[in-house]
């Protein structure tokens, strides 16, 4: 993934989004009122991604994500209609390449995986769910002089050369990357729910499953001695203070997780921190880990104080500086959207890495998406309607009754 690439995720027919189309940046935030539908295209993305980490289940499985199970597609589909399918679609695009993977579940089910740039391929696959893996399509193509025979699953891609032997060509690598990078994005993504947090002072390790909850997480800094590191800089860079995962003796397996204050050398148990501190460094942990891509955060605004979610803001955006990750958040925090939009203003972020999304209902009760403009001052055309319009009303309401007669003080 490249600096100046090209994100789009596209979702159709699910939950209130009859057809939704959203240019994830690397910082990409959704503002809009409760029940708007933000959550909808998160909830998409870790569908595709649990299409991607196994086909072969009933597709009402897709909708479980472990923190919350959304039902069957009876109850996903937009207006419960299910002669409707649920479209769910990742584009890709940089200087070199064009690739995009698309899943459709319900009437007629298929799995597409299509080329653009550098070379052109259309492969799909008709299914139905559970899908076994079972199908290919295949198709050739004329790269440098030489034929090569591209095979799809429905899941992952291969390509062999059509005369010669696979093992001794270094172009078969290079073809397979440029059509799997939206698979990547979308199957090395992670969610970040508002249930977060530490709620116990031990823990025993437990291996990765497709949602990391409390105790997974936990297990990732225990056992990934370069995530713990990240998550204690980026937190002493927000509240100095660092963090730890220690044993509870030389040779055992369990463990705890601790903070130290950088000022005073305080030793305390995660636990026993404030929730802030707690939920922060579950947030920071599912960031960091070297295996996720995108990551979906639910109103990272939760029990955070205003400096430290300006901070936070500050450290989303190095983080996509050093890594190739992307963050798509929802908020409903004008001040978080403000701290995004002054490193713009300070020329520490550029308009290609902040995107602003105002999510609403229409008359129909569907989710529509518009994208508020940002300009290199990070200033927003037409100003934040999602957070501004509710105060500017209640500022009028205040106003006009302190001019109403029948509110004037009588003693004056």
């Amino acid at each position: 993934m490249t600096d100046h690439a090209t994100m789009r995720f596209k979702i159709k027919n699910f939950r209130s989004v009859a057809d939704g189309d959203l240019d994830i940046r690397p910082i990409t935030v959704l503002t809009g009122s409760n029940g708007a539908g933000k959550s909808s295209f998160m909830y998409g993305i870790m569908a595709l991604r649990n299409i991607l980490a196994n086909a072969n289940q009933p597709p009402d499985n897709f909708f479980n994500f472990g923190f919350v199970n959304l039902g069957g597609i009876k109850e996903v589909i937009t207006g419960k209609d299910t002669h409707k399918p649920i479209e769910l679609g990742c584009y890709y695009s940089d200087s070199n390449q064009e690739s995009s993977y698309t899943a459709r579940m319900g009437p007629s089910s298929f799995l597409r995986l299509k080329v653009e740039k550098p070379y052109k391929v259309d492969l799909k696959l008709d299914i139905s769910f559970p899908y076994p893996l079972v199908q290919n399509a295949t198709q050739e193509i004329l790269w440098d002089n030489k034929k090569y025979r591209f095979i799809f699953n429905g899941i992952t891609l291969s390509v062999v050369p059509t005369t010669g032997d696979a093992r001794s060509d270094p172009t078969i690598a290079e073809l397979e990357r440029y059509a799997h990078t939206p698979q990547v994005t979308m199957r090395f993504s992670e969610y970040v729910d508002v249930k977060r947090g530490f709620f116990r002072n031990i823990y025993a390790p437990l291996g990765a499953t497709a949602t990391a909850g409390e105790d997974e997480v936990a297990s990732f800094l225990v056992s990934d001695r370069d995530l713990e590191a990240k998550v204690s800089l980026a937190l002493e860079k927000m509240i100095n203070k660092s963090f730890a995962a220690r044993h509870t003796a030389l040779g055992a397996s369990t463990f705890y997780l601790q903070t130290t204050d950088r000022e005073t050398g305080f030793v305390c148990d995660l636990v026993n921190e404030g929730f802030g501190i707690n939920q922060l460094v579950y947030l920071l942990a599912k960031a960091l880990r070297r295996d996720v891509w995108l990551v979906c955060i639910e109103e990272p605004e939760t029990h955070l104080h205003p400096e430290a979610l300006t901070k936070l803001a500050e450290q989303l955006l190095r983080i996509t500086k050093s890594e190739p990750k992307r963050f798509l958040i929802a908020s409903h925090s004008e001040h978080f959207v403000v701290s995004l939009l002054n490193l713009v203003a300070q020329g520490k972020a550029t308009t290609d890495d902040i995107g602003i999304h105002f999510v609403a209902k229409d008359e129909n009760n569907l989710t529509k998406i518009a994208e508020q403009k940002v300009n290199e001052k990070g200033q927003i055309e037409g100003g934040l309607r999602s957070f501004y319009e509710p105060g500017i009303r209640a500022l009028e309401d205040f106003l006009g009754s302190h001019h109403d007669p029948e509110h004037v003080n009588p003693a004056k």
